[in-house]
């Protein structure tokens, strides 16, 4: 599975996902850089690899209430886009 840089992400995969009916987004916050973090001084860590990969996560609408059906259809709907 390949990584989509920052760009392609926002433009292509969610307005796949949207023509789909899923809702995606996109606001994940590298942990060092969280308000705990900087309360307790920890943002001043070096962790290029959490904020490269902060800027290329995609959350997807998956928890445990949802039917079967439905997760049939986000996956297979990513599985296209990439397809």
């Amino acid at each position: 599975l390949h990584l989509c840089d920052r760009r392609q992400r926002q433009m292509c995969i969610r307005d796949s996902l949207k023509k789909d009916g899923i809702h995606a987004v996109f606001h994940y916050l590298s942990l060092h850089k969280s308000k705990y973090a900087q309360k307790h001084h920890l943002d001043e860590a070096y962790l290029p690899m959490s904020d490269y990969y902060t800027e290329r996560l995609v959350r997807l609408p998956m928890f445990y209430s949802m039917s079967d059906e439905d997760v049939n259809r986000v996956v297979y709907s990513i599985l296209n886009f990439f397809d």
